[in-house]
């Protein structure tokens, strides 16, 4: 196991590894403010019951 591992990270820093590890990254938070802001559309789209 310790093996493997430290192979992984041997591999992984590489240049081109980190630059797809850094826009994987900043595509995941792409998505979530996408996400967020469909929600808070849809949230506003929405009538709230009035209590």
């Amino acid at each position: 196991l310790s093996d493997f591992s430290s192979d992984l990270i041997g591999v992984s820093h590489t240049e081109d590894d980190e630059d797809k590890l850094l826009q994987s990254k900043a595509f995941e938070e792409q998505l979530f403010f996408l996400v967020e802001l469909i929600f808070h559309v849809i949230i506003s789209l929405i009538p709230m019951p009035s209590t």
